[in-house]
C-alpha cells in the first residue's frame, strides 16, 4: 500500500492550507465555474467574487458537461513505445 502525503504538507508544513485573505490579491482575476464543479458550488463562487477586489469577470461555463480536468480526471502516464 502506497503512503500518500498531501502536497500542502510539504508547502505549508501542515495538513491543511492556511487561511488567506483573497482581498489582498491585486492581480486581475476572471472566475469561470460550472454546475458540475465538485469543489465549489455557485454560492461559493459568488462569495469569492464579493471578496476579490480585483475580479474583472465572473461567468458560468455554459457547457453542461464541463468539468475542470485538472481536478476531476485521473491522469495516467503514457505507455512506453514497443
Amino acid at each position: 500500500m502506497a503512503l500518500t502525503i498531501p502536497v500542502t504538507f510539504f508547502l505549508c508544513e501542515q495538513p491543511t492550507p492556511p487561511q488567506y485573505n483573497v482581498g489582498n490579491i491585486t492581480t486581475n482575476v476572471a472566475l469561470f465555474w460550472s454546475k458540475n464543479d465538485k469543489l465549489a458550488d455557485a454560492k461559493d463562487v459568488h462569495l469569492l467574487e464579493a471578496k476579490l477586489k480585483s475580479c474583472v469577470s465572473m461567468r458560468p461555463c455554459l457547457c453542461p458537461t464541463f468539468v475542470d480536468s485538472r481536478n476531476n480526471v485521473t491522469a495516467t502516464p503514457p505507455s512506453k513505445p514497443s
